[in-house]
């Protein structure tokens, strides 16, 4: 389910950003087929043959689009339209109704959406997956902590905040109203929203999720998500 996520906030970003970048516009559509494997695919096949070839049928084709020039917008939003189109058939395939609509397997989704947006924040910055266990390159000081980073890949910037929000709006919908924790994850989400807005340190920013999001994900949804 976060794979689809991201490929439809992939798909979306890049129709968003055609109009004033259509470099990062490609670059969002060459990420959407990052989300998909070669098992993903096979899969897919075993279950429905014609969804499989359907879908990567779809996910070539957008990026060729994008390959030869500056495509219009009414191109791009039929395509995007499509892409998602294909990939809600792809869930309804390979997962039934009852996974679909529980409240635990969201709050899982939710939780792998807030590891995309870090990890894409991790790229936008230019830093390898090694470095987030260690500082971010922003030389940020006790004294100064409003110091912010230098982004050097928009489009990864872009999918960090694009994958962050739509785990807040998941959040909003399984909330519950009976929990003494929900409000704090609602804070401490809003609050990893804001750090990546203001291009904070990984390092906060990573500080976040270790000590808020994950216990607090674990506390409300019982997940057993491993803890740093």
């Amino acid at each position: 389910m976060t794979k689809v996520e991201m490929m439809k906030i992939e798909s979306q970003l890049a129709q968003k950003q055609l109009s004033s970048n259509v470099t990062v516009a490609k670059e969002h559509a060459e990420h959407l087929t990052e989300h998909i494997t070669s098992n993903d695919t096979k899969e897919i096949s075993e279950r429905n043959p014609r969804l499989a070839t359907e879908l990567n049928d779809t996910l070539t084709d957008f990026i060729k689009t994008f390959e030869s020039g500056s495509p219009s917008q009414s191109e791009v939003k039929d395509k995007v339209s499509n892409i998602s189109d294909v990939l809600s058939e792809v869930l309804s395939a390979r997962i039934d109704k009852e996974q679909l609509n529980n409240v635990s397997v969201k709050a899982l989704v939710l939780n792998d959406l807030v590891g995309e947006g870090l990890e894409h924040y991790n790229s936008s910055l230019g830093m390898d997956s090694q470095d987030e266990n260690n500082t971010s390159i922003s030389n940020s000081t006790e004294k100064d902590k409003n110091e912010t980073t230098n982004i050097v890949d928009e489009a990864d910037y872009q999918s960090s905040q694009a994958a962050v929000l739509r785990a807040i709006n998941i959040y909003n919908e399984i909330k519950p109203n009976s929990n003494a924790n929900s409000t704090d994850l609602a804070d401490s989400l809003s609050s990893l929203k804001g750090k990546i807005d203001n291009k904070s340190p990984f390092d906060e920013i990573d500080k976040i999720v270790d000590e808020k999001i994950t216990p607090l994900l674990n506390d409300i949804f019982k997940l057993g998500l491993v803890q740093e």
